[in-house]
């Protein structure tokens, strides 16, 4: 598991990720639509960095009501099928502008959820938490948090920009963030990205042992419940090799096991 809070960066330029992990970062968010393609979520799958998806057609867009939510989110919706995000990964709109209009506000982000949800898609929301708080209810499972003046902590946040100024990795500008939960929509060519993936299946117990009589140096194979056959010594090498456990055992045992 990836200790939390984790560095990230975003950005609206064309990011180099080694050097974007070289300085730190185990994600990139990046724009749908333009910078996002297809090489990019290949390249962070060979470096196992998470990629997460953000989609801005002018930053006064909300200002466009429904119809411009439903605009957006359908056009956002295709970039990410092209660009072959997994449906589970959420696409963050942003609100880059204080609220003028709340209530136009709310009814765009109101559409934009639920033409994403009728694509099979999940909506995020980037912005100020008071408009993370009135939008959260229409669908928006994943909140990046934009400098906004209100002070951390920020507890229902996924990701958190920083208010420092951002920095260059390489010759590209990009802003410093913080991801503080181990799902926080990331993504990459394998599928979704998560900070803590599932610990690996448990091996199945062996169903056979090597039995070895010290007395004579003879070697017997013997399963769950099965009477024990010699094992040549060819044989006991490759058992061995797969990881097949040896006991020793017995010539007494091995007479009442034989006798059984």
């Amino acid at each position: 598991m990836t200790k939390l809070p984790a560095k990230a960066f975003d950005t609206a330029g064309y990011i180099d990720l080694a050097l974007a992990k070289q300085a730190g970062a185990v994600a990139v968010g990046s724009y749908l639509g333009s910078i996002l393609t297809p090489t990019l979520a290949q390249q962070a799958a060979v470096l196992d960095m998470g990629l997460f998806s953000f989609w801005e057609r002018w930053a006064n867009d909300p200002m466009g009501g429904a119809s411009q939510g439903v605009a957006d989110a359908t056009t956002a919706a295709g970039h990410a099928d092209d660009v072959g995000q997994p449906l589970g990964a959420p696409i963050y709109l942003p609100n880059d502008e204080m609220v003028p209009d709340w209530a136009t506000t709310e009814v765009y982000f109101r559409a934009a959820a639920e033409t994403l949800t009728a694509r099979g898609r999940v909506a995020g929301f980037y912005g100020q938490t008071s408009v993370w708080h009135l939008v959260k209810g229409y669908g928006y499972r994943y909140f990046c948090h934009a400098p906004d003046g209100t002070p951390p902590p920020y507890p229902e946040a996924h990701i958190v920009q920083s208010v420092s100024p951002g920095t260059n990795v390489g010759s590209v500008s990009v802003d410093v963030d913080s991801i503080q939960t181990a799902d926080f929509g990331g993504w990459n060519a394998k599928g979704l990205f998560n900070l803590d993936p599932p610990s690996p299946k448990p091996r199945k117990a062996p169903t056979m042992f090597i039995l070895l009589n010290p007395a004579d140096k003879c070697h017997y194979l013997i399963g769950a419940k099965s009477t024990p056959v010699y094992l040549p010594q060819a044989d006991y090498s490759e058992f061995l090799a797969k990881g097949v456990p040896e006991i020793p055992c017995s010539a007494a045992l091995l007479k009442a096991l034989f006798a059984s």
